[in-house]
């Protein structure tokens, strides 16, 4: 499998550990450690420093919330050294609430901004100037930022509805039938 491959791949794991509330894989295989950080600062979570930490972050964010992550438009920019990149993953992620949250959900129309690093053997290959991975090594995310595009509640909420004001409603129900 070529690096933008593996890389694609590694950013979709991530979306389905958060799914499947796999926080030991998140920690163990997306992330590089406790070098790795996370700015989840537009969700509302801060700057979190260390792998165990930015699972720990999440754990108790989603847990009351199931999640939907829909990943979509990407761009991965490999650098000359084969062993670093930089991606942006645009995603949609559906939170539906569970418990004392049942009756609430939301989408997320966000993008994820990595720094990723390889760990192990690179095995080049001039004829697609990629890069293929070999040996016990993986690409893992050292940095991650979240950006926020927008947040609206899901439809149809009639409760989350009547809760937002006039201005927000308007622009969620032209978003939604646009």
């Amino acid at each position: 499998m070529n690096a933008t491959d593996s890389i694609r791949n590694l950013i979709s794991l991530y979306a389905i550990c958060l799914d499947t509330k796999s926080f030991p894989v998140l920690l163990s295989s997306v992330f590089t450690g406790e070098g790795a950080s996370a700015d989840f600062t537009s969700a509302g979570l801060g700057v979190i420093q260390g792998g165990e930490a930015i699972a720990a972050t999440l754990a108790g964010f989603l847990k009351n919330v199931q999640t939907q992550h829909q990943l979509g438009t990407q761009r991965i920019m490999l650098k000359s050294d084969g062993k670093s990149a930089d991606a942006v993953t645009y995603v949609q992620a559906c939170h539906f609430g569970k418990g004392v949250q049942a009756s609430k959900s939301w989408i997320a129309y966000a993008w994820y901004e990595d720094d990723l690093l390889w760990d192990g053997d690179l095995e080049k290959d001039d004829s697609d100037h990629n890069s293929k991975a070999r040996g016990n090594g993986g690409w893992r995310i050292k940095t991650r930022k979240i950006g926020m595009h927008v947040s609206f509640p899901c439809f149809p909420n009639v409760d989350a509805m009547r809760s937002m004001s006039s201005d927000m409603l308007i622009c969620a129900i032209e978003c939604t039938n646009w």
